[in-house]
């Protein structure tokens, strides 16, 4: 067996979009993938964000944020940047490391959080991880 595809997902303001992200991986990709976690700001996880993982029988709570150093941005495979580039900052990335930016917005950063908005970043989250996944030729359900 090849050595697991190692992805970070670093979220600006590091909410539960990167959280969220690295669950819904390791639950579709299994032992072919290591998924971490990362961001500029470390904010607590908000309830409702493991509540819609629930629903989809994921638990997010295994997901925890380490320190982020720029060696984390080399060992990974390829960095997963979930962010709205035109409000959010984002690291500007060494030379050849390959990266998505996924635009995805900050369910925290809404005035208020709703069940819904978070099922619907949920499920955008699901959508890019499913296509990854195929596109690194590891077999998603």
């Amino acid at each position: 067996m090849s050595a697991p595809l190692r992805i970070l997902f670093w979220s600006t303001f590091s909410c539960c979009r990167s959280q969220i992200a690295a669950t819904i991986t390791a639950y579709y990709g299994g032992e072919h993938v290591i998924a971490e976690v990362g961001g500029q700001v470390s904010n607590p996880l908000p309830q409702l964000a493991s509540q819609v993982m629930e629903e989809i029988g994921m638990d997010i709570e295994e997901t925890r944020e380490p320190f982020m150093t720029l060696f984390s941005f080399f060992r990974a495979d390829i960095v997963i940047l979930l962010c709205q580039p035109d409000l959010e900052g984002y690291p500007i990335l060494p030379a050849g490391i390959e990266y998505q930016v996924w635009e995805v917005g900050d369910p925290c950063g809404l005035e208020e959080q709703t069940l819904s908005h978070l099922r619907t970043v949920r499920n955008t989250i699901d959508t890019y991880v499913r296509t990854l996944l195929r596109e690194k030729k590891i077999h998603v359900d």
